[in-house]
């Protein structure tokens, strides 16, 4: 549900936006405000209240509806509005700061267009080219609102997001003429506007509805899978109810347009002109809420899965293969006397002879999403086959088989599976982000990677523990309870958090059966999450107490400390250890961090803050291997921080990164570098100590853990979507940025070039058409060489 609720925010900040900028530019340049109110009736006392009145209520539309995108986000992160995680949300997150923008640029336009409506109709020629200033002023403030939509729209994910960003632009600039010209013609015709006012707005129109469509198929294109995605998606079958309503107004375009041409203006046409409007706004609210959901790539979900499910009536086996995109196919074995001896109710006429009573439907967990399901048969051999279109979006789905039942349906046995998009499905070998290339080694859910000491590396995951000597082919290691959190080398002995306990290899081994024996913690029952190992000493935690324990002749010697200030909010799950002293420990907190220097016997608490932001949500905190008094922290709010004196004082390290919500954080092979997982938008790199970074992939993915190879590589782990290993590209030889010398004669040639274009333009159709004109001259200007840069 909050995924509408924000796509509902966000349709209604477009709209305003829009409107206000499309009706802006109307009132400013089409209906000649300010001017003599004689040649330009539209222009009169009661046009321009009505106009006024307009203007003010969508500027006041863009600061409601942004208050409440502000408060459904508040709300899917469990926090309240005046609480300490949304201040930093809102002053240093990429969202708060979008958010910011898009506030004060709303409050801007307020003061823009009153200071435009203040333009007195006959005033003398210098105070006409005064109010033309203010409508001008008010036509780059209300552009400069629209365009901030894009910063929170899908392009500027993209790895390359020159063409995104470049047809979401023309996209919304369009859709705002279009929109908001609507709105000033209907109110301009109420008032009896001259047929010159129509005429040059429908030539607009027109314009603006090509580049709409244009820019439309574009995008398109970049985030729709065919057909099957617009029908298997939330994204695609909203997409079809935007194209419906523009079918609807495209057929009220063309039937005023041909009244336009005829002459006919009046209060019939004005009211066919506000349905149009009303149709196209309905366009843009829509586009909006496309924004809020994932794109429509998402071809074929699900790869082959298969799970046993065991329960009291025996074990079921299910069987998911793909079969289209958006579709699956679900084979069923049930046991067999539960299956064979079902009562079967009296078949409902109509239903084939081959259905038998059993359905499966699919439901996605973390989130409210219509159900699907289907009807299975009977497969002849004691099992149930059956398949269809039920996949809408990634993530984790459950599969449930139930019987029809006259008291109603019941539920036999359910499962869990795994969605993932295409794209990254099957990434192609050489798939490169900017400066790695990526390959995908392992598609299952990995929490924590570990480099052993002893050599080979370990994923510890949902699915339990698996091992590779070189990152790229994994072996699984059988006997140990799922899911496992983390895996340490302990005086020569493998040990590993489960959600049982801990365990101990007690002859490793990476072929055959491994001999896993739970180790016996005092008064721990349940999960063990963090897990810490040195030569002689070992840490774990469970969500209350920290346990050091080392290797003894009969067993292990284990000692239980209990972490202070328990319980807070949340359960604590992350164990940091220092490489050079393994006693000294980091348990990280959502507001603090608990410090010990002696393996537990003492504590003391930090609470981080760098700049005036108290940094929250804490999910890592190293030691700098090559400047041993340095620590380095990330946070979910708040970013990367560094403290130079070992915890005291702290300082952000957030430039160039894509966002400040970061799940991982570890230090490079060389000094200087470090690579950072973030939330949303893949994996960072800095070489100079964090104080620029920049993105090297993945850029679609949340990353859980980051670990770097000896040879250089890197190994990603993303949250359903597997294992990830990058490479580090050579470097290339290739264009480079325009310096200030050649930028000079570039935008000298582009102007010779253009300029007489917007003369003849504006003299053969008006300011209207040399105004767009001039936007897409300096628009191209300044894309084309940074398009050049990046090819």
């Amino acid at each position: 549900m909050e995924t509408w609720a924000l796509g509902l925010a966000r349709g209604l900040s477009l709209l305003g936006a829009s409107g206000l900028f499309g009706l802006v530019l109307f009132e400013g340049v089409l209906a000649g405000r300010p001017g003599p109110a004689a040649a330009h009736p539209a222009g009169s006392a009661g046009g321009r209240n009505r106009a006024g009145t307009a203007l003010l209520g969508l500027s006041l539309l863009v600061l409601a509806a942004g208050l409440l995108w502000l408060l459904v986000q508040l709300q899917v992160l469990g926090t309240a509005l005046l609480g300490p995680v949304s201040q930093a949300l809102i002053t240093t997150a990429g969202f708060g700061r979008q958010w910011l923008l898009r506030q004060g640029l709303a409050g801007a336009a307020v003061l823009a267009v009153t200071l435009g409506l203040r333009a007195s109709p006959g005033a003398a020629a210098g105070a006409e080219q005064w109010g033309q200033g203010r409508w001008g002023l008010a036509v780059v403030v209300a552009a400069s609102l629209l365009m901030a939509h894009v910063l929170s729209g899908h392009a500027v994910a993209d790895v390359a997001p020159v063409l995104p960003v470049v047809a979401d632009s023309l996209h919304l600039l369009a859709a705002g003429v279009w929109f908001g010209g609507l709105l000033g013609l209907s109110t301009a015709l109420r008032v009896g506007a001259p047929e010159d006012v129509a005429r040059r707005f429908s030539r607009l129109a027109a314009a603006a509805v090509a580049v709409l469509i244009a820019s439309g198929l574009i995008q398109a294109v970049l985030r729709i899978a065919g057909v099957a995605g617009l029908r298997a998606t939330p994204y695609g079958q909203v997409l079809l109810f935007k194209l419906s309503a523009l079918a609807a107004a495209l057929i009220l375009a063309a039937r005023n347009q041909f009244d336009v041409r005829a002459g006919r203006n009046g209060i019939v046409l004005a009211r066919r002109v506000a349905w149009e409007s009303a149709f196209v706004g309905a366009v843009v609210t829509l586009g909006g809420v496309m924004a809020s959901l994932p794109p429509g790539q998402l071809g074929q979900l699900f790869t082959k899965q298969e799970q046993t499910v065991s329960t009291p009536d025996g074990p079921w086996k299910l069987e998911l293969w793909p079969a289209g995109p958006g579709r699956v196919f679900l084979r069923v074995y049930p046991p067999r006397e539960r299956f064979s001896g079902a009562p079967r109710p009296a078949r409902p006429r109509g239903r084939g002879p081959e259905e038998t009573e059993f359905r499966a439907r699919f439901v996605m967990q973390d989130m409210t999403m219509p159900a699907r399901g289907f009807a299975l048969r009977s497969d002849g051999a004691g099992g149930l086959e059956g398949g269809g279109p039920v996949l809408t979006m990634p993530g984790t789905w459950e599969v449930r088989v139930y019987r029809l039942a006259p008291g109603g349906p019941k539920v036999w046995t359910r499962a869990t599976f795994q969605a993932e998009p295409q794209r990254e499905k099957q990434p192609p070998q050489g798939l490169k982000g900017l400066g790695f290339t990526w390959e995908r080694v392992l598609r299952a859910d990995v929490f924590d990677l570990y480099a052993d000491p002893s050599g080979g590396l370990w994923a510890a995951g949902r699915d339990g523990l698996r091992f590779s000597s070189d990152g790229r082919t994994w072996s699984e290691m059988s006997g140990l309870p799922a899911p496992v959190y983390a895996v340490a080398r302990v005086g020569g002995r493998l040990v590993a958090a489960t959600a049982r306990g801990l365990y101990e290899q007690r002859e490793p081994s990476v072929a055959g059966e491994s001999g896993w024996v739970r180790v016996n913690l005092p008064d721990q029952e349940g999960a063990v999450f963090g897990l810490a190992g040195g030569d002689a000493t070992g840490y774990a935690l469970d969500p209350g107490a920290l346990y050091r324990f080392r290797p003894g002749p009969a067993g292990w010697h284990v000692e239980r400390q209990v972490v202070p200030d328990h319980p807070e909010p949340d359960p604590i799950s992350r164990l940091f250890a220092d490489p050079r002293d393994p006693q000294h420990l980091w348990v990280p907190r959502h507001e603090s961090f608990q410090e010990t220097p002696d393996g537990g016997r003492t504590f003391h608490r930090i609470r981080p803050a760098a700049g005036g932001v108290e940094l929250l949500d804490i999910q890592a905190v190293l030691r700098n291997p090559y400047r041993p008094g340095e620590v380095w922290m990330a946070a979910m709010v708040g970013g990367i921080a560094v403290s130079p004196d070992g915890g005291r004082t702290w300082q952000l390290r957030n430039a160039g990164l894509p966002e400040t919500a970061m799940m991982a954080l570890a230090p490079g092979n060389v000094p200087g570098s470090w690579y950072a997982g973030t939330m949303y938008h893949g994996v960072a790199f800095t070489d100079d100590d964090g104080r620029t970074w920049r993105s090297i992939g993945l850029t679609n993915a949340s990353v859980r853990d980051v670990a770097v190879l000896r040879e250089g590589a890197v190994l990603v782990a993303t949250q359903g979507m597997g294992l990830f290993r990058g490479l580090p590209e050579p470097p290339q030889a290739g264009p480079r940025p325009l310096g200030p010398v050649a930028a000079v004669v570039w935008a000298g040639a582009w102007g010779a070039a253009v300029f007489p274009v917007f003369r003849g333009v504006r003299r053969r159709w008006g300011p209207g058409w040399a105004g767009l004109w001039a936007v897409l001259a300096v628009a191209s200007a300044a894309i084309l060489p940074l398009a050049v840069r990046m090819r």
